[in-house]
């Protein structure tokens, strides 16, 4: 049986903010949003930790998010608004 994982990319602005790797789709996806995460700002993975307990929800008021899906197992996460980081 062969050994699947999935690759999750977050783009921000065309910028790739996260990548993360998992045995299916939502631990890649959740890994790679803690990359981002804490590579904009480590204080607010660890709020949002603390407030999810670390299993990956995500509240019904978040901001829409696009999922693009290549020809391969690699998928991007884009989040949709234009305005820059700070």
């Amino acid at each position: 049986m062969k050994c699947q994982n999935f690759l999750s990319t977050v783009l921000i602005n065309g910028r790739e903010l996260g990548r993360g790797v998992g045995a299916n789709k939502r631990q890649a996806h959740l890994h790679a949003a803690q990359q981002a995460l804490k590579n904009i700002c480590s204080q607010i993975l660890e709020e949002w930790k603390q407030a999810f307990r670390n299993e990956g929800q995500i509240p019904d008021n978040s901001k829409k998010i696009e999922l693009e899906k290549s020809k391969t197992q690699k998928e991007q996460l884009i989040i949709i608004n234009e305005s820059t980081l700070a």
